[in-house]
């Protein structure tokens, strides 16, 4: 066996094995996850609600309407910068 060879190979777990491991862990630690972020979750793992989408529901819910625009418009300025940086010249375009 060469060096770089796993020894074993763990299979890809499913989400509700995924789930079960994170809150065996978070147990152990003394805390637990509420249910409507269990039920988020388990949204994302079926391909329902992606992982930005799932933030942008926690916000909501404690900082309600004003908080779910703020992260959105956060998200869009954010990428925008990205695109501007990874493409310099188009940035200047847009500005002129």
């Amino acid at each position: 066996m060469r060096e770089s060879e796993p020894r074993f190979s763990i299979p890809p777990a499913s989400p509700d094995e995924a789930q079960l491991v994170a809150d065996t862990a978070l147990a152990l630690a003394g805390h637990e996850v509420p249910q409507f972020v269990r039920d988020l979750t388990a949204r994302m793992g079926r391909g329902e609600i992606s992982g930005d989408e799932a933030v942008a529901e926690i916000i909501g819910r404690h900082l309600g309407p004003e908080g779910v625009e703020l992260y959105w418009r956060n998200k869009r300025e954010a990428q925008d910068m990205r695109d501007q940086r990874s493409n310099p010249s188009s940035g200047s375009a847009q500005s002129a």
